[in-house]
């Protein structure tokens, strides 16, 4: 989410106090204005933030790309067979739906955890 997304750039990136007296910056201290920035946005931004690790979200993107292939898959055999005059139409549409389902089934097990722990922050 759109908290999250700022949340991390503020951790990688800095706005520093120049220090004449020390070349490594990393030991300069943030600027002032920068401070109150990350206070200000850690606050305003509370609500829009999901706390969810970039991974899990990314296994959630994943778990739907490979559904909608599968159900894709799945609708363009079924075309096929229509279209190539399979008399067996129904059969196959049957055996495709139970293939996608246990292919749902089998995906969505690691993901329901995954929505249930964003549900529960």
């Amino acid at each position: 989410m759109f908290g999250d997304v700022i949340a991390e750039a503020l951790k990688k990136i800095r706005y520093c106090e120049p220090d004449p007296d020390d070349g490594n910056r990393a030991r300069w201290s943030n600027h002032e204005i920068w401070n109150l920035v990350a206070a200000s946005s850690e606050d305003d931004l509370l609500e829009m933030r999901s706390h969810i690790d970039a991974t899990s979200i990314k296994h959630v993107h994943r778990t739907d790309q490979i559904w909608l292939i599968s159900a894709q898959m799945a609708g363009l055999g079924i075309t096929l067979a229509a279209i190539g005059s399979i008399r067996s139409n129904a059969a196959l549409s049957v055996n495709c739906c139970r293939s996608l389902d246990a292919r749902r089934r089998r995906i969505a097990a690691p993901t329901s955890a995954i929505i249930a722990n964003f549900q529960g922050v």
